[in-house]
């Protein structure tokens, strides 16, 4: 069986543009940008010493073309002619053989189209320089040059661009690196270096540029090709487009078909060549238009701009979202723009010669800056406009926009179309009318919502308990519902008889290490529900009739239903407070009250099972869209109400939605209208999300309004239960768009997978599916025979029972508890869990089970061998925290790891001091994105050191402990307040992509190079692809979590419908790892929802190495399975900070029972010794004598249940073992490593410090550049290991001149000093736990005084030490800091205004700053920027205002984040203490930096600090809360 690649292409990248300043065009533009490149080679991948690929763009070298035409006998003036392009094609080893023929249809196709081919060039390459596996599939080089005809001058990049769609059309594999009239893009599959030795073109000193664009790229797939190096024809793009999917689809309504196998770079990079080249839309515009700004900000722009983004967002809805730095150049112009978010540096900088952009400021040393590098706030755009001749004009983020409304204002149809795009339903002059009304004849016989919530009917409609539980504890709680535990219940494919719908066979996609997922919570600024339902408008605003779009602040419509309990007006006030209608608003406004019902077209979405197929009645439904549509309708209606009448049933709205959006699209008619979703099928926020990503427009739930309705009382009525209801799925809207980093639910697609789909259906979905089959699995056959099913349901007695998940996991417990406390055997407990899975099986394992042997092969359970390393089984206690667990449970897990010699994990709770280090062989310390009690000392207390990415009960969410499990000793392990929740961020600050994901790693392997690092991640269905990117990142273990593991709190949606089974997962990496080489390297874990040694050992054959029991180890404590962890009220003293019995009885939980930890480790020792039995038994039955080599030997497993049901053929196919190995280079390159420095400096300080010569030792340098990463952390981790804590050792690091690279004392120390005069980049002062850091000023060639700077997440997590940083600091800087003093020296020097908008274009910390802050002390002196101190729950802020330069308290409360729950205040003569001890350290350093000007006006603010300075402090008026 052929498989498809698991590792799918994924990017992470340095970028660079050099724009010279005066116009001219220089052969040393395009070697600075190649030496830029070779300086940013840590970002970049490299595969057996190959790299991943990089290129260069450059203007079109006229003088090489000119010599070339001169030399065949043409005019050498034809290359400076306007109608003169150049054309690079690339075709791959694979079709090379074709050469000749491909070339001739290509020059026919120029020849058609009555474009001139002057002059081509085959081959011009030195391919002998590339590395053994790049060679052997090197693509041959061909160029062309041409000439566009004056007729068809003005069309000319329209004419290209058409004839790059045709080619890729008739020669896919075909790529065409750049076809252009300005510029040409060359790549390799290799590193930097090679670039001008594979290309000799490159070394040619007539080969100029005045502006070059470069690229490097770290793709996470380890066998990439030089066909997705970057730059492509316009771009390049470092970061991930988590909206590429909604890209896609919106660009193929708008005719601009994405690349043959492209990747999400790529597509992008061809709708802005479709937005510039089909649409007329100038590059700025086109560059605004898919990077437009949030609607937070636009809220804040004049009227004039606000119709500009009003415009592009109707005419593209869709925005890239996603992480993201991107470069561009397009004729003259090069952009720059960061992510929304701010999620991926880019520096904007400028040296005497040339503007430049780039991924790290260091490129340019800093003697030859002119001016302070600055870094690109979030949202923020740049362009420069240059060309041969032309001095350079850079166009700053206001000037940006100013273009752009100029630009609007020349189409002047268009903007004047933005009229009919209305913000709200004007007043209406008649009533509006009743739904029934338009529904017609389906409401007149339909059932009333009375009957459709008896039991019979809801169980039909594929309601479960589960749903009704939702919906009853949301409309009593009014909150988004918080469990503990795992999901307990089964997949939907092997849970037929619950007849579950289509959505319920779908899991989420989350986002995971190269695009992490977003806060809603703390950076709620950013989202936004809106959608526009009507029709779109055309480029120029010559459509008629004109479109008509009505804007909704959220797609959930309220009313809809039939009957008139809750009046309409009421209705329409609750939908109003969400800034959304009713649905019979909505029809009452597109029919202008029924007057033009042509406008909305009801589409009775029911089907008769008996008489008709349901694909029949599908293509009949969508006959009847795509005509309604043709005639004038621009609203459909998709509807239910018939359902259960005259033996009709409802078609599944998934279904419906990707079946008539499949058709539109077809017809060319999804611009044109609208989709509406009306069902009593849509029960709960994944189906409302399911329905969305499809394609759905708006959706109108109305049996959940209904639902809620059941839950009314005379103190609750039924208006405020819809009301918390649609609060609640509003917020799960947003939170569920978090996860898989979108902040805009216009950019939401089919961002999941499924499980169990037959190929015909899911060919309808187009959605990753698993266990896929023709023969097995949902089809549509099987759909029909379930709605015949639903149809025998609802006729059944109206108080049937609805599908209530099995208890499982209190029966298991049962089981395990009496096998740990010694009452049963290991036999007895195997058999029992047996019986269970066989009697309720949930998860695809337990349709497995172990193939027999012959007869005699097997062996004595004494002759197995469990061993995993040095460890004596392959068994893990998954992390859980301190905090989560209670004292005496978690010493509990530690110790019987100990005793068992196997691993147990910390959660990211941080240690109890007595116990680091006290079991460092069989412990593993957590690093999650709440950096709790992470610092040096904690680093090296383990031999494990794990990076929580993300968790499989709740993957893409942080985590939650509630205030009440924060006591003094919780806090003081995790260095924050007591009594204050602590909620994690929802990703890791410091890992936004691949790159940023292997410094960690990197840094911690400094820290403690004996450690092994592992990487947690959820299950997704790109897991694969992931897995070899974060082995290719360094990690030693990539430990797989699936969504059915235990946790101790989430929300009960996310641990149902988020994420994917371990089984998949495994099996995923496992084959990914070995097609790319690299599984050898790597050990594989995994985790969620394994009870017994038969789900280990089945989780070994499909590859893992290890395995983690997390709820086993619980039971084995006695855990009962109540469900009540994230309440504190664990009545077996497990999960809980309940201490005694009379502590219990105050809180009322009964029957409490303290863990004893001797006797409890005795218990699970016990047990998972049992468990360990249990495998010798299996392995010594299939005659196995060691457990390593059964890893990844699916041919031992076998199916033995529901065959019928679904296939796991997919995951028992024999594995990859026999892939060939990569080419082996035959000399090995060898370069500086990047922690060169840091491990210099920390073997000379060390070697003084042994040698008792010194207390004191001092370090100086200059010229530290960006390849230096984490200086200062090595040694810093040396001291710790040798001296402690306590150590009288000090270390003064001066480093001059200097820009070091990322991680910058990343984990300090007390003890050490780092002042550096220059700059720094991401992660400057992580987790630092003492000493003293300073960022200062260095001095340019002339003296000048520039920079000052650091980069993202300074001061992340930081626990003590004073931070000093005189210029700017790029976006979320102390987040989670929790003790440390941090000082902001950067001046208001000139009027501050705020009315432009845009406030963290101008302001010295470009955003998100204090995030979670837990305590410490900051002073600022700038401007602070915006969305500041959410989440903040300790610490204190004193920010200096400047009411000469209109910087007052009013401007700081416009910089609070809608999140931040903090009070202003004067300071107080404590406050003023503080100010005055921070600023003098400050003022100290700035004299020892020979600033004496800039020390004496900080002295001056100190002077005045009583009047100027105001003190920001939590308020604590809204607790944080885990929704």
């Amino acid at each position: 069986m052929n498989r498809a690649p698991i590792a799918k292409e994924n990017d992470a990248c340095a970028i660079i543009a050099f724009v010279d300043k005066r116009g001219h065009s220089s052969h040393a533009n395009i070697v600075k940008t190649i030496e830029a490149l070779k300086k940013m080679a840590h970002r970049s991948g490299d595969i057996n010493d190959e790299g991943d690929g990089c290129g260069i763009m450059t203007d079109i070298p006229r003088e090489v073309w000119a010599a070339r035409l001169e030399k065949a006998g043409l005019s050498r003036h034809l290359a400076e002619s306007r109608g003169f392009f150049v054309g690079h094609f690339l075709l791959p080893h694979a079709i090379r053989s074709d050469a000749d023929t491909i070339m001739s249809g290509i020059r026919a196709t120029f020849a058609a189209k009555g474009i001139e081919l002057l002059h081509e060039v085959v081959g011009a390459t030195r391919d002998e320089e590339l590395g053994p596996m790049a060679h052997a599939e090197a693509p041959l080089f061909w160029q062309v040059a041409g000439m566009i005809s004056e007729a068809d001058l003005a069309r000319g990049p329209e004419l290209l661009f058409g004839i790059q769609m045709e080619l890729e059309v008739v020669f896919p594999d075909m790529h065409i690196a750049s076809l252009s009239g300005d510029s040409v893009v060359y790549k390799v599959r290799g590193v930097p270096d090679l670039l001008a030795r594979v290309y000799p073109e490159l070394q040619n000193p007539d080969t100029r540029s005045v502006m070059t664009l470069g690229h490097s790229r770290y793709s996470t797939n380890t066998l990439p090709t030089v066909e997705r190096s970057q730059p492509f024809s316009l771009l390049g793009h470092n970061g991930e487009i988590n909206t590429i999917e909604r890209l896609r689809s919106t660009g193929r309504t708008l005719g601009i078909e994405p690349v043959p196998g492209g990747s999400d770079s790529q597509d992008l990079n061809r709708i802005l060549e479709g937005l510039i080249n089909l649409y007329g839309f100038d590059p700025m515009e086109a560059f605004a238009m898919v990077f437009p700004a949030v609607h937070s900000e636009v809220a804040r722009y004049h009227k004039d701009l606000q119709d500009v983004y009003s415009f592009y967002r109707w005419f593209f809805p869709p925005s890239a979202q996603g992480p993201a730095a991107v470069i561009a150049r397009h004729g003259h112009v090069v952009m720059g723009s960061v992510d929304a978010l701010g999620l991926r540096p880019l520096w904007f900088g400028e040296s005497d010669y040339d503007f430049f952009l780039s991924s790290e400021k260091g490129v340019v040393d800093i003697e030859f800056n002119a001016t302070d590098p600055k870094p690109l706030a979030p949202g923020e755009k740049i362009a420069i406009i240059s060309g041969q001749g032309r001095r350079g004009v850079v166009l700053d983020c206001s000037t940006f926009q100013r273009r752009l409304v100029t630009l609007m204002k020349s189409r002047k149809k268009a903007l004047g179309s933005i009229h009919s795009l209305y913000q709200e339903i004007p007043p209406q002059k008649d009533a509006v009318p009743a739904l029934a009304d338009f529904l017609g004849q389906s409401a007149a016989s339909g059932l009333s919502e009375d009957e459709l919530v008896r039991q019979n009917a809801l169980a039909a409609l594929g309601w479960q308990k589960y749903d009704v539980d939702m919906r009853h504890k949301v409309a009593t709680t009014g909150r988004a519902v918080i469990g503990s535990m795992g999901h307990m219940g089964p997949l939907a494919c092997l849970n037929e008889q619950a007849l579950p719908g289509i959505s319920e066979f779908f899991k989420e996609n989350v986002a995971v290490v190269t695009n992490p997922a977003i806060d809603r919570e703390r950076e709620a600024d950013h989202f936004s529900t809106r959608v526009i339902l009507g029709d779109r408008p055309d480029a120029w605003g010559e459509k008629s009739p004109s479109a008509v779009g009505l804007i909704l602040k959220s797609p959930i419509l309220l009313g809809g239903c039939l009957g008139n309990a809750v009046p309409h007006a009421n209705m329409a006030e609750i939908a109003a407070s969400f800034g959304t209608q009713t649905l019979e608003e909505v029809l009452s406004f597109f029919t202008a009250q029924r007057r033009d019902t042509a406008r909305v077209r009801v589409l009775d979405a029911t089907f008769a099972p008996a008489d008709e197929s349901l694909a029949a009645r599908m293509a009949i439904l969508c006959d009847e869209a795509c005509e309604a549509v043709r005639n004038g309708a621009v609203l459909l209606l998709v509807d239910d109400s018939a359902t259960f009448t005259d033996s009709r049933v409802f078609i599944d709205p998934g279904l419906a939605v990707a079946s008539l959006g499949a058709a539109l699209n077809a017809a060319g008619l999804r611009r044109e209208c609208s989709i509406i979703v009306r069902s009593a099928a849509i029960r709960n926020l994944h189906d409302l999300m399911f329905l969305m990503g499809l394609g759905a427009d708006a959706l109108n739930p109305y049996l959940i309004w209904r639902m809620a309705r059941e839950h009314a009382t005379e103190s609750r009525p039924a208006e405020e239960v819809i009301r918390v209801t649609m609060d609640v799925l509003q917020k799960g809207m947003e939170k569920v768009m978090s996860t898989m980093g979108i902040h805009e639910i216009c950019g939401y697609g089919r961002i999941f997978a499924s499980i169990g789909l037959a190929d015909d259906l899911a060919a309808a979905f187009g959605c990753p599916n698993f266990c896929a089959s023709q023969e097995q699995g949902l089809s549509f056959a099987r759909l029909q025979r379930m709605a015949i099913r639903r149809l025998e349901r609802f006729a059944e007695n109206e108080d049937a029972q609805l599908w209530r998940d099995p208890q499982r996991n209190a029966k298991v417990g049962r089981v395990l508890r009496a096998a740990a406390e010694g009452r049963t055997g290991y036999r007895e407990m195997a058999r029992s869990l047996e019986e269970i899975e066989a009697e309720a099986p949930v998860a695809l394992r337990h349709l497995l089970s172990f193939r027999k042997v012959e007869k005699g092969a097997s062996l004595a359970m004494s002759d197995v061998d469990i061993t995993c390393g040095n460890h004596s089984m392959p068994l893990v206690i998954p992390a859980m925290s301190f905090g989560s667990q209670g004292e005496n449970s978690f010493r509990t897990y530690a110790e019987t790891a100990r005793e068992l010699n196997i691993v147990c994990m910390n959660g990211e709770g941080g240690e109890i001091p007595d116990m680091l280090g006290r079991y460092r062989h069989n412990r593993g310390q957590q690093i999650a994105s709440g950096r709790f009690g992470v610092h040096m000392d904690f680093l090296n207390s383990a031999d494990f050191l794990e990076i929580k990415v993300g968790q499989g009960a709740k993957p893409g969410e942080g985590g939650h402990l509630p205030g009440q499990k924060v006591t003094e000793m919780v806090a003081g392990a995790r260095h924050c307040k007591p009594g204050i929740a602590l909620i994690s961020p929802s990703n890791h600050h410091d890992i936004y992509s691949i790159e940023d994901l292997a410094q960690i790693i990197a840094e911690l392997k400094t820290a403690n190079p004996e450690a092994r690092i592992s990487v947690k991640i959820p299950v997704t269905s790109g897991v694969g692809t992931i897995a070899v990117g974060v082995a290719k990142a360094g990690a030693d273990i990539v430990n797989i979590s699936g969504f059915d593991g235990g946790t101790g709190a989430a929300r009960e949606h996310a641990k149902k419908y988020v994420g994917l089974p371990a089984e998949i997962g495994v099996s995923l990496a496992h084959r990914a790892l070995i097609e790319s080489g690299l599984r050898d390297g790597v050990e594989l874990w995994c985790d969620g929802g394994m009870r017994s040694g038969a789900d280990v050992l089945k989780m070994i054959m499909l590859g893992a190495n290890r395995v983690g029991l997390g709820t086993v180890s619980l039971m084995g404590l006695g855990c009962i399975s109540c469900q009540r962890c994230h309440l504190d009220l664990c009545p077996r003293g497990i999960s809980t900070q309940l201490r005694t019995k009379e502590q219990a009885a105050e809180r009322g939980v009964k029957g409490f029972h303290p863990v004893q930890v001797a006797e409890e480790t005795g218990n699970l020792v016990r047990l998972l010794g049992y468990i360990g039995e249990e495998m010798r038994s299996i392995l010594a039955r299939l005659g196995v004598r060691r457990l390593a080599d059964v890893v990844g030997r699916t041919d031992l497993l076998e199916q033995i249940r529901m065959r019928e049901d679904i296939s796991l053929r997919e995951l028992l196919d024999a594995q990859l073992a026999d892939t060939p190995a990569p080419i082996a280079a035959s000399v090995r390159t060898t370069r500086k490593p990047l922690d060169y420095l840091t491990r210099l400096i920390s073997d000379m300080a060390m070697t003084s410090f042994r040698k008792n010569e010194t207390r004191n030792v001092r370090y100086t340098d200059e010229g530290v550049r960006s390849v230096d990463r984490a200086v200062g952390t090595f040694l810093a981790g040396a001291m710790s290991r040798e001296f402690g804590p306590a150590s009288d050792r000090k270390a003064f690091l001066r480093l001059d001149a200097s820009v070091p690279g990322n991680g910058l004392c990343a984990f300090n120390v007390p003890g050490i000093e780092c002042i550096v005069g220059g700059g720094a980049q991401d992660g400057t002062a992580k987790g630092c736990f003492g000493g003293t850091l300073g960022v200062f000023k260095g001095a340019n060639w002339q003296g000048k005084r520039i920079d000052g700077s650091t980069g993202k997440s300074f001061a992340y997590g930081a626990i003590g030490g004073t931070l000093m940083i005189q210029n700017y600091a790029d976006s979320r800087a102390c987040v989670r800091m929790s003790g440390a003093d941090a000082i902001f020296g950067a001046r208001i020097t000139e009027p501050v205004n705020d009315d432009l908008g845009n406030l963290a274009t101008r302001a010295h910390l470009k955003g998100f700053a204090f995030e979670y802050m837990t305590g410490g002390r900051a002073v600022v002196l700038g401007d602070p920027g915006p969305w500041m101190c959410a989440g903040m729950t300790g610490g204190v802020i004193y920010q200096c205002l400047y009411p000469e330069y209109g910087f007052t308290r009013a401007s700081l409360n416009r910089r609070l984040a809608t999140g931040a729950d903090v009070e202003i205040h004067p300071v107080d003569e404590e406050g003023l203490a503080d100010v005055k001890c921070l600023l003098t350290r400050y003022v100290e350093e700035l004299r020892r930096s020979f600033q004496n000007d800039e020390a004496e006006a900080v002295l001056g603010l100190l002077r005045e600090a009583g009047d100027r300075f105001v003190a920001i402090a939590p308020a604590h008026k809204h607790p944080p809360k885990a929704e």
